[in-house]
């Protein structure tokens, strides 16, 4: 992977990490976010357990934000799951 970058880790667990300032700095400020919040999470995803899904939405505003799961996705959802994807996110919205 990226080895020359400065790796950071990752609150969803060991073997997870930043690897540019950019990510971190918006997970650190998830809880500023005032406006609606809608995670788009796919079920296959290596990345997003429930408990890092259940980490984000608490740490995202006021806690309220919506979680939609597309259980056939990995983590690239949009790209994996057009169709599904963009049928949940307009039902939501």
């Amino acid at each position: 992977m990226y080895t020359f970058l400065k790796a950071r880790p990752h609150p969803d667990g060991q073997g997870l990490q930043f690897y540019r300032d950019e990510p971190k700095r918006v997970y650190d400020n998830l809880g500023y976010v005032q406006c609606p919040v809608l995670y788009v999470f796919g079920g296959r995803s290596e990345v997003s357990s429930p408990e890092s899904m259940k980490r984000k939405k608490e740490r995202t505003g006021k806690g309220d934000a919506e979680i939609v799961v597309i259980k056939e996705a990995g983590h690239l959802v949009p790209q994996e799951e057009v169709d599904k994807s963009g049928k949940r996110i307009h039902v939501q919205y």
